[in-house]
């Protein structure tokens, strides 16, 4: 099979997993092409927006900047693939006390396709946290200045800001840790 650096590129994620997740896909097959990104941005530099715009997805993106949730809503209004189904963007500050239902008030449950979790901060503690969905796939940012050796993340704080880039996040093998205890294993990082 090819690398990952072979099929990736990048169209609307920040590096090469627009290409990534496609070939997943291509592997894995899809269920039911439901899509949660939380801390999307403004839309147009995130993991699902390629699966939006030219695949068909369904998306539920979340965002606790209120102008970049206009700002997606509007993106997503104007582009020609996705203005009579555009994805639901959502303006929260997500917490891994609320995470669940507020993807419960939006009727995500059960099985998805994909969850792509970009906090800059408290990822590792709202991933351990959702237990609402059973996404088959998860695309997770790890803080590679912890190493990939040693298991480390932030305390948990629900309103930490990242205002240091390099305090923020969790290990890879914190990640790894938390993925295996929930029935995941590493494909790539």
């Amino acid at each position: 099979l090819p690398t990952f650096a072979e099929v990736g590129f990048r169209r609307y994620s920040q590096f090469e997993e627009d290409g990534i997740l496609l070939y997943l896909f291509a592997l894995l097959g899809t269920t039911n092409r439901i899509a949660v990104e939380i801390c999307a941005g403004n839309g147009m530099e995130c993991n699902t927006t390629n699966l939006l715009v030219n695949h068909g997805w369904q998306g539920f993106l979340f965002d606790g900047n209120s102008r970049n949730v206009g700002m997606g809503r509007l993106f997503f209004a104007r582009n020609k693939n996705t203005t009579l189904w555009p994805p639901r963007f959502v303006h929260a500050w997500i917490t891994v006390e609320n995470v669940n239902q507020l993807l419960l008030q939006e009727q995500v449950r059960g099985e998805i396709d994909l969850l792509s979790l970009d906090m800059d901060g408290m990822d590792y503690w709202v991933w351990k946290g959702l237990d609402c969905i059973s996404p088959r796939v998860v695309v997770c940012e790890t803080h590679n200045v912890l190493g990939a050796d040693k298991s480390l993340t932030v305390p948990y704080d629900p309103k930490f800001v990242r205002r240091h880039p390099d305090y923020g996040g969790a290990s890879l093998a914190a990640m790894t840790k938390l993925a295996a205890q929930k029935g995941y294993r590493l494909v790539g990082a």
